[in-house]
């Protein structure tokens, strides 16, 4: 059996051998001769030297990657490149760390101020005087610049709310603004404030926003808070500022009999201690009625404002500190500031540097007549300052 097995072995390996040899061949390509290639060479240099001028192909440059040919179009629009939007003329904000030098914003910043000033309704030139922004540029350069800034929600110099937890008298309003005065703190006007927000204007670290509500009961506060400011002017050589935010519905009450209480905002206004906003016609809860209903008040609010007092504001304080779900409907008034109350995080309640809810910005309130604010609860008013 073993003899037989090896046979047949060895006949199917023959067998197989003898298939191969029948199995057509792959053809290799000749190479190439020399004659050959001098023939093809010749006929080259020939075709190349008989083509006219405008014929004769450029020779290819290699970038070493293979690119795609250029599209052929008979389109004859021009196609310009993607425009790219212009950078910001916005400064990146120095940290208050920062031994970056701080230039004056003068130029652009001042010229934005001033157009604002304009629009607004009140050119007041002492806050655009060389002297005043020395005065601005020595804090900046002393403070560094500011990423929050504190701000105090007052209702005039006199009031008395939520059981005396909110209340002040013109005697601890003063010692409060003296004691600013004292640490030389910068006192933001509404239009440096605008510009804090969006990003083109660095206040000093050392900054505060000082706001007040005015009602009826309230209308006469201005005249009294001017000569606060006055007499505190007159001691520290500079003066101190604050933004007020009129409820024009209440101006006709019977309090404002014959247009009195327009007469006192009017008298406030010159004496270039205030800045004005609106805080609305009727003074309703802004979360409790429709965009339509809104954007009528406040457009009645605005219309009394430029027929009372010659102001345009852009700047609002939200009834209730409530802030609307349709900001859209104050954005087309030409709103671009408004503030509410608690509208961050207690330990982030402040005016933010490029703030991201420019229509929704937090107050706090200021230290009662014992010296106690109510928000943030118990602080004194240098722990708020401490703050941000």
């Amino acid at each position: 059996m073993k003899m037989i097995s090896r046979k047949a072995l060895l006949i199917l390996i023959a067998l197989a051998l003898l298939a191969a040899c029948n199995l057509p061949m792959a053809t290799l390509p000749a190479a190439h001769s020399t004659a050959a290639h001098q023939t093809a060479l010749a006929y080259a240099q020939q075709t190349l030297t008989s083509l006219p001028p405008s014929q004769t192909p450029s020779p290819a440059t290699s970038t070493g990657t293979s690119q795609p040919p250029a599209p052929t179009s008979t389109h004859t629009e021009t196609l310009q490149p993607p425009t790219q939007p212009p950078a910001a003329a916005i400064t990146p904000l120095p940290q208050p760390t920062s031994t970056a030098t701080l230039e004056l914003p003068s130029g652009t910043a001042r010229e934005r101020i001033t157009a604002r000033m304009q629009t607004y309704g009140d050119v007041q030139a002492a806050y655009l005087s060389d002297a005043y922004w020395q005065q601005f540029e020595a804090r900046l350069e002393r403070c560094g610049s500011a990423q929050d800034i504190l701000t105090l929600e007052y209702h005039g110099d006199s009031y008395t709310m939520y059981d005396g937890r909110y209340s002040m008298n013109p005697q601890a309003f003063r010692a409060q603004v003296e004691y600013l005065m004292q640490q030389d703190y910068h006192f933001a006007t509404l239009h440096e404030v605008e510009g804090f927000v969006q990003g083109w204007l660095a206040l000093p670290s050392c900054s505060v926003i000082l706001t007040t509500d005015i009602s009826d009961e309230h209308a006469g506060s201005p005249l009294s808070i001017a000569s606060t400011f006055a007499d505190l002017e007159a001691e520290y050589g500079y003066a101190p500022h604050m933004i007020a935010f009129i409820w024009t519905g209440a101006m006709e009450s019977g309090v404002c009999w014959g247009g009195g209480c327009w007469e006192d905002l009017n008298e406030a206004l010159e004496t270039g201690y205030f800045t004005f906003g609106t805080h609305s016609y009727s003074h309703q809860d802004f979360g409790q009625i429709t965009p339509a209903e809104q954007t009528e008040d406040l457009q009645r609010s605005i219309r009394d404002m430029q027929a009372e007092m010659g102001l345009t504001p852009y700047a609002l304080a939200w009834p209730f500190e409530t802030c609307s779900a349709y900001p859209y409907t104050i954005s087309s008034l030409g709103i671009t500031l408004a503030w509410g109350g608690v509208t961050k995080p207690m330990e982030q309640n402040f005016t933010s540097w490029l703030d991201p809810r420019p229509l929704c910005l937090p107050r706090m309130l200021p230290p009662n007549i014992e010296g106690i604010s109510m928000r943030p609860p118990g602080y004194t008013l240098q722990q708020m300052l401490e703050m941000p």
